[in-house]
């Protein structure tokens, strides 16, 4: 996380109680603002100090071809918090200048930036004023880090999150550039026109590219438009997690199962199932989150299930759910009178006899319904479908690959398989379980690790 860079006293009398644009609440206000175009060089050395808010503000002006910092710290004033610490100044137009066209404001000499702002003019990342990185060079912070801390981004728990991921990289790519050093190492030189190819594509890269065709106001003023449309989209998706994510969380109906079988995780945790009854995406995403901080439980399987029937479920740290996906296809298709060869149980995608089911080899996941196919039938409210305990049970036997057929466990552990030459109807003989494959073949019983991917 990117630390507070304080270069006047640290209050936060103006921070407010309104929701800004990102749908983030900050403290009360409880300090009138003062207008900027009718007070005194001191009056307003005084307000920035204290933080009071300063309304007049008309016009935000940077440098030409300015960098993805200036950008972002324009954009948190105008549609962040920064509205609170300058009302009014997301209608103030902005602008793009030279010194000497600052000069022309009255910018200019000891006490220019002050002057500039009796203007209407809030001047940041040049000008030699509070907002201008390049008078702090011993911290070296980006002219969007010197905004943010202004503002109260950094003494905002949800606010340091929501826009936390957005301000790293900037300050980064500010004091490095986008640069791919460290990455051409790792990779062969025969793969290094891909690293470059990330690099053109990062968004700071494209702004610096776009200030090479550049020529008009109008064509900088579209330049910010279009940034600042993809600034808010990242910071809507911050505050859509952190928030939304947290409080369908919490609200969720939920329910730990210990999974013992596993091998432990980290420090020793124990290993454990995660069900959540929910309609938020958000919720098992930030369900992950909250598990990073547990002291004696590891996450190890996340399944949601939201009010439609549908699940998904999701596996960490490289459990395959390959055999859970037997399991699940077998349970269906045997509900179903239908006959389909065991080969086809872990097939990518979905398959005919349980077109609900689509398992992404990729990510690992298995899925029933999702955002881009909403409109697949709950598996658990059709007849011929799953129950909530069928889907548990099919984790607990898909995982743990000493488990059986309960009637005939010990034969199948002692290497003899029931079901072999049609003897018996072994339930889980036509799921295609390895553990039964190993069986037939004579391959001792295989340990629960092999539930891992290789």
């Amino acid at each position: 996380m990117t630390k507070t860079i304080s270069r006047e006293d640290d209050t936060k009398t103006a921070l407010a109680s309104a929701l800004n644009e990102s749908g983030i609440k900050i403290a009360e206000q409880i300090v009138k603002p003062i207008d900027c175009t009718k007070a005194t060089v001191a009056e307003l050395r005084k307000a920035i100090k204290t933080r009071q808010p300063i309304s007049g503000v008309t016009m935000l002006i940077t440098h030409q071809k300015c960098h993805a910092d200036e950008m972002l710290g324009m954009d948190i004033l105008r549609r962040g918090p920064g509205e609170k610490f300058f009302p009014g100044i997301a209608d103030a137009s902005i602008a793009f200048q030279t010194e000497i066209e600052l000069i022309g404001l009255g910018a200019n000499g000891k006490d220019g930036w002050y002057e500039g702002l009796r203007n209407g003019a809030l001047i940041i990342g040049t000008g030699k004023g509070f907002f201008d990185e390049h008078m702090v060079r011993e911290k070296d912070p980006s002219c969007a880090h010197i905004v943010a801390d202004y503002v109260g981004i950094f003494h905002d728990p949800t606010l340091r999150k929501v826009y936390g991921p957005l301000l790293s990289y900037i300050d980064f790519e500010d004091r490095n550039g986008d640069r791919v050093d460290a990455i051409l190492k790792l990779l062969p030189q025969t793969e290094w026109r891909h690293a470059y190819a990330i690099k053109s594509s990062m968004l700071a890269s494209i702004i610096k590219d776009a200030w090479k065709v550049i020529e008009t106001q109008e064509e900088m003023s579209s330049l910010f438009a279009v940034v600042s449309h993809c600034f808010s989209y990242q910071i809507k998706s911050q505050k859509k997690f952190h928030v939304e994510g947290r409080e369908s969380y919490e609200k969720a109906d939920k329910k730990i199962i210990p999974l013992t079988f596993l091998p432990k995780g980290e420090r020793g945790k124990e290993k454990v199932l995660l069900v959540i009854k929910t309609d938020s995406y958000e919720s098992g995403a930030f369900a992950q989150h909250s598990f990073r901080g547990k002291e004696k439980e590891e996450l190890a399987v996340l399944l949601t299930i939201n009010s439609k029937g549908q699940f998904y479920m999701k596996s960490m740290n490289k459990l395959s759910l390959v055999e859970v996906l037997k399991v699940l296809r077998n349970t269906i298709i045997r509900k179903r009178n239908a006959r389909v060869d065991w080969s086809m149980m872990d097939k990518e995608a979905s398959i005919a006899e349980v077109p609900e089911i689509y398992f992404h080899k990729d990510s690992g996941d298995l899925m029933n319904g999702s955002k881009t196919q909403p409109d697949v039938p709950g598996l658990l409210t059709m007849k011929d479908g799953l129950t909530e305990a069928e889907l548990i049970e099919a984790v607990k036997i898909g995982l743990n690959p000493t488990r059986f057929e309960i009637v005939h466990e010990k034969d199948c552990k002692n290497g003899v398989c029931p079901a072999q030459n049609g003897k018996y109807k072994c339930p889980l003989k036509s799921a295609g379980l390895k553990r039964c494959h190993d069986v037939r073949k004579g391959i001792k019983v295989a340990k629960t690790e092999c539930a891992v991917k290789k």
